[in-house]
C-alpha cells in the first residue's frame, strides 16, 4: 500500500476517480428534465477523468499496448466513428453522438494507460460502484413494491429509459461482484459480493428483461466452466448464491403487487401474442436493412438512425419509438457502413483469442482467471444481448463496459512485463501526452458548445410555453451562434417565431416588409435543411409559410412548392406526423373533398403514437368515417381510441 499512497501519481489518480464516478451518476441520468445537463456533464467528467490519468500516466505501457491487434482493431473502430461523423449529412447530431460514444474506447484507454491494476483509481473505482450498484439495485426493489407510478407496464426502469438498458447494466454489476466474490481476500468481502450480486439479481428480475436474464446465464455457464477450482473453493457462497436467485425469483413473484408485473408472468408470456420475444424486432430490422441498402459504404452517420427510420418504417412496427434498430451490429452497418460490424466482430474474436491464450498461462487455481474471466464473460453477456437491443448506445453501459474491458485487458495480456524496467524519456512523454490530450480539449470545447446550444433551444421552447416570446427569441439566436449555424433545430425554431407573426399580422403587412420577412424565414428553413434534411419540421414550416404568407405577397416566388406538395414532402420523410396529415386533411375538406380527405387520414390509423397525442386525429377521422358511413374505418378508430384513452368512452 506505500507504493501507492506515496506515489506522486495518487493524487491525479484520485481526482480522476471522483471525476468518473461522477460522470457515471450523471450518465444515470436521474432527473428525466434535465437529460441534455446530465448528458453533458457525464462526458465532461470522463473526459477530465481520463485527461487526470493521462497526465502522470506511464505512457511507455500505452506504446507497448497500441501494438496488440486488440488496441489497433479498438482504434480503428473509433476512426471508423469519426469519419462517419465528418462524412454524416447531419454533422451536428453525428458529433453530438461521436462524442457519447466515445466514452467506451476512452474508459478503455484510460484504464489501460496506467499499465497496472493497483493504483488508487482502480480501488475508488472498484468501491464507489460497489456502493453506486447496490444503491441501484435497492432503488429498483423498492420502485417495483412502493413506487408503482415509476413503473412502465409493471416493470422497473429507473433511472434508465429502458427495462432491458438497465438490467444490461446491472449485469455488468453481476459478473463483477460474482469475481470479487470468488477473489475475495477475506470472508467478509466473499460475503458483501455475495450479497450485492443476489441484489442485483433480484434488482434484474423487476426489470423483466428476458434477454438480459437469457444472456446473463450463458456467459455465466462460460464464467464457471474456466474457473472450476475457485468454484469449489467457495462452494458455499456459490450455493447461497445460486439458492438466493432462485427464491428471488420466486418470492418477487408471489409477492408482486397489482401494479407489478410479476417475473413468472414475463416467463409465461415469452411466446404469446403481443409479448412474444422479439415480438416487434423483425420488422425493425428490415426498415434497418433498407436504409443500409442506400448507404451501405459510407454509413448515414454515426447517432443517425432515428432520422433516417421513419421514412422506411413500415406498418407492421406499431410499437417502438424509432430511435433505435434493437440491434446494435445492425445500427452500427447502418451508421457507419458494413465495415462496422465487420470491425466490432473481429474485435471480439481477437478477444476470444486473447483470453483463451492467457487461460493456457494460467494454471487452474490461479486467481488471476478470475480476473481476466469475470469482466470477459460481462462483457459477452453485454454483445450477446447487444444483438437484439442497444447497450451500445446507453451512456452508463458504455462508461461501465469501457473500464471492464481495460481491467481485462490488463490482466489478460504480457505488456505489462514488458514494460517493467523500460526507459523514459521525459521529452518525449511531454510530446505524446499533447498529442492524445489536445484532441480531447477540442472535444470537450466543440461538444460543450454544441450541448450548451441544445440547451437553449430546450429553455426557449418553456420561455415560449410561458408567453415569453423575447426571452424565447434571444436563446435562439444565442443557439444559432453557438452552434455556428449546425445546430437545425435552432434555425427551425427561429422560422417558428416569424412564422407566428406572419400567422397573425400577414394580411395587414406593408408589401416590402411582408416580403423581407417572407425571405427570412425562407432563408432560415433553407439553412436548417442544409444542417439537417431529415427533419420533418422543415418541410411542415415550409407549408406553414406558404399558408400564412404567399397569398399576400406581391409576387410569389415562382421556385416555391405548394402547401399540398410540402406537407406530402412531410408525410414522406415520417408518415406519423399528425400535424402534416391533419392539415393536409383540413386543406381537402375546404375544399368540400370529405372522401378525399378520408383517404388522406385514414392510412395514419395504422401506427401507433408515443410522442404525439393522437386525440384530435382519432375524432376527426371517426366524424368523417361516420358522416360518410365508413363502418371499417369507424370501427378501426373505436379500436385505436380504447388502446389510447381506455378509461373514455369512444368519439
Amino acid at each position: 500500500m506505500s507504493d501507492i499512497i506515496y506515489d506522486p501519481r495518487s493524487k491525479f489518480y484520485t481526482v480522476a476517480a471522483f471525476l468518473w464516478l461522477c460522470g457515471f451518476v450523471f450518465a444515470l441520468m436521474p432527473l428525466e428534465a434535465y437529460e441534455a445537463e446530465s448528458f453533458l456533464l457525464a462526458v465532461l467528467c470522463s473526459f477530465f477523468a481520463a485527461v487526470c490519468v493521462l497526465a502522470v500516466a506511464p505512457v511507455q505501457f500505452l506504446r507497448n499496448c497500441l501494438r496488440s491487434p486488440v488496441c489497433k482493431i479498438a482504434l480503428g473502430f473509433w476512426a471508423l466513428a469519426l469519419i462517419s461523423a465528418l462524412l454524416s449529412e447531419i454533422p451536428f447530431v453525428s458529433f453530438i453522438y461521436f462524442c457519447f460514444f466515445s466514452l467506451f474506447p476512452l474508459g478503455f484507454f484510460t484504464m489501460i494507460v496506467q499499465g497496472r491494476v493497483d493504483t488508487v483509481f482502480f480501488k475508488i473505482l472498484g468501491r464507489g460502484m460497489a456502493g453506486l450498484l447496490a444503491v441501484l439495485a435497492v432503488f429498483c426493489l423498492i420502485q417495483y413494491f412502493f413506487l408503482p407510478d415509476m413503473l412502465s407496464r409493471g416493470l422497473v426502469h429507473q433511472p434508465l429509459a429502458n427495462p432491458n438498458s438497465l438490467a444490461g447494466l446491472l449485469s455488468l454489476g453481476f459478473f463483477a461482484s460474482f469475481g470479487w466474490m470468488l477473489a475475495a481476500p477475506s470472508r467478509l468481502q466473499s460475503n458483501l459480493a455475495l450479497i450485492l450480486a443476489v441484489l442485483i439479481v433480484a434488482a434484474i428480475f423487476t426489470t423483466g428483461s428476458r434477454g438480459a436474464v437469457l444472456a446473463l446465464i450463458a456467459a455465466n455457464a462460460l464464467f464457471m466452466v474456466f474457473v472450476p477450482a475457485h468454484i469449489g473453493r467457495h462452494k458455499r457462497c456459490t450455493a447461497l448464491l445460486l439458492l438466493m436467485s432462485i427464491l428471488s425469483f420466486v418470492a418477487i413473484s408471489l409477492l408482486a403487487p397489482e401494479s407489478s408485473k410479476p417475473p413468472s408472468e414475463i416467463v409465461n408470456q415469452a411466446f404469446a401474442g403481443e409479448h412474444a420475444l422479439l415480438w416487434t424486432r423483425p420488422a425493425i430490422w428490415a426498415a434497418s436493412l433498407e436504409i443500409l441498402k442506400d448507404h451501405i459504404w459510407t454509413g448515414t452517420g454515426i447517432g443517425t438512425f432515428f432520422l433516417y427510420y421513419p421514412e422506411v418504417r413500415g406498418a407492421g412496427d406499431p410499437g417502438t419509438a424509432g430511435l433505435m434498430a434493437h440491434s446494435d451490429p445492425l445500427q452500427f452497418a447502418v451508421e457507419m457502413g458494413v465495415l462496422a460490424p465487420l470491425l466490432f466482430y473481429m474485435f471480439i474474436v481477437i478477444a476470444c483469442v486473447r483470453t483463451w491464450r492467457a487461460l493456457q498461462r494460467l494454471k487452474p487455481d490461479d486467481v488471476q482467471r478470475i480476473f481476466i474471466l469475470a469482466p470477459f464473460c460481462g462483457l459477452a453477456a453485454m454483445v450477446i444481448h447487444a444483438h437484439i437491443t442497444f447497450h451500445f448506445h446507453v451512456l452508463s453501459i458504455l462508461m461501465v463496459g469501457g473500464l471492464l474491458i481495460g481491467f481485462w485487458f490488463i490482466q489478460s495480456g504480457t505488456e505489462a512485463g514488458k514494460y517493467q524496467g523500460a526507459q523514459e524519456s521525459a521529452h518525449e512523454n511531454a510530446v505524446l501526452r499533447w498529442l492524445v490530450a489536445l484532441p480531447i480539449f477540442a472535444l470537450i470545447g466543440v461538444l460543450t458548445s454544441f450541448q450548451a446550444s441544445e440547451l437553449l433551444i430546450n429553455k426557449a421552447q418553456r420561455d415560449i410555453a410561458h408567453g415569453q416570446i423575447e426571452q424565447a427569441a434571444n436563446a435562439i439566436n444565442r443557439a444559432g451562434k453557438l452552434s455556428s449555424g449546425q445546430n437545425a433545430r435552432a434555425l427551425v425554431a427561429a422560422s417558428n417565431v416569424s412564422l407566428s407573426v406572419l400567422q397573425l399580422n400577414a394580411p395587414f403587412m406593408p408589401d416590402q416588409e411582408l416580403q423581407a420577412m417572407y425571405e427570412k424565414t425562407e432563408s432560415l428553413l433553407d439553412r436548417a435543411e442544409s444542417a439537417n434534411p431529415r427533419l420533418v419540421q422543415i418541410p411542415y414550416h415550409r407549408a406553414e409559410l406558404e399558408s400564412f404568407a404567399a397569398p399576400f405577397l406581391p409576387v410569389r416566388p415562382a421556385e416555391s412548392k405548394t402547401v399540398e406538395a410540402y406537407l406530402h414532402d412531410a408525410l414522406n420523410l415520417d408518415p406519423r406526423h399528425l400535424a402534416s396529415r391533419m392539415k393536409l386533411a383540413n386543406l381537402a375538406l375546404r375544399k368540400g373533398q370529405q372522401r378525399e380527405a378520408l383517404e388522406i387520414l385514414k392510412p395514419g390509423l395504422e401506427w401507433r403514437y408515443k410522442n404525439q397525442n393522437p386525440r384530435f386525429f382519432l375524432e376527426k377521422t371517426a366524424r368523417l368515417a361516420e358522416e360518410l358511413r365508413d363502418q371499417d374505418v369507424f370501427d378501426k378508430v373505436r379500436a385505436e381510441w380504447i388502446r389510447y384513452f381506455p378509461q373514455e368512452d369512444g368519439p
